[in-house]
């Protein structure tokens, strides 16, 4: 899906880390000083993994995005892991871009219609992260990749990005507004403050949002510019206050806990 929307003629490679975000973290923590390229080649020579090894032996790597899942469930979960993921992996022309999805990749697929008005209050139990694969299999009108053209591709884009706003209460009404306010430690803390409120994970997909952040303001303006209604989020303020005065609840509490549930 991702791979289809790129260019053709820029050279890339995808690469499988085969283990989850927190794997990852303990490796950057055990391989200190090494890039993220330089440690997964590493890695793969360590394991035997030649095709990743070969694949990453040139180098010279423009921009690089890493994807992974949220991953309550696993045994090495850790809020501040993720946080301190989030303020390294920040820019993907220097350390690379993180998206991480709530609960997992498979949120992209968190559609019974498309365009789903419901899609903004989807959310999971904690307790049912290990079985969201399964769930998403018989409630997902998307059975497979194939079928997501582009136009469909771009309405999940634009679910996203409403469910961002309703979950965070942030104003994005065009491109600048997104740059300048898509915060992804924030929609942490505001999906980890309601994990601790209720239980339950708000189902996202931050990862689609790579088509903003690499196709940029012509993009924006082609697919989203008009299709964005603030008015039609339910429990979305006008009033706008700064970044920090959102932040409603201690921060500290959050990240000392290790499992908000």
């Amino acid at each position: 899906m991702l791979k289809s929307e790129f260019n053709k003629n820029i050279p890339k490679e995808f690469i499988a880390f085969k283990t989850n975000i927190y794997g990852l973290y303990d490796e950057m923590k055990n391989n200190y000083g090494l890039d993220i390229v330089e440690l997964i080649k590493e890695r793969a020579s360590r394991i035997g993994d030649t095709n990743t090894y070969n694949k990453l032996a040139s180098g010279g790597f423009a921009q690089i995005y890493l994807i992974f899942d949220f991953d309550p469930q696993a045994p090495q979960y850790s809020i501040n892991k993720i946080k301190e993921m989030l303020e390294y992996f920040n820019n993907e022309t220097e350390n690379g871009l993180l998206y991480v999805n709530y609960p997992m990749l498979e949120s992209y697929k968190h559609f019974r219609c498309i365009p789903d008005k419901d899609y903004y209050k989807y959310e999971i139990p904690i307790s049912e992260c290990k079985s969201y694969k399964k769930l998403i299999n018989n409630i997902s009108v998307i059975k497979h990749t194939n079928d997501i053209t582009s136009d469909i591709f771009n309405t999940i884009i634009m679910h996203n990005i409403e469910k961002y706003i309703y979950i965070t209460k942030t104003k994005i009404k065009n491109y600048s507004d997104y740059l300048k306010r898509y915060n992804r430690e924030l929609l942490l803390e505001c999906v980890v403050k309601h994990m601790m409120n209720t239980s339950n994970i708000y189902v996202y997909n931050s990862s689609l949002l790579w088509g903003i952040d690499y196709f940029g303001e012509k993009y924006w303006n082609k697919y989203f510019q008009e299709t964005i209604s603030l008015e039609n989020i339910p429990g979305y303020t006008k009033k706008i206050n700064s970044i920090d005065k959102r932040y409603k609840w201690d921060k500290e509490e959050i990240y000392n806990k290790n499992r908000p549930f």
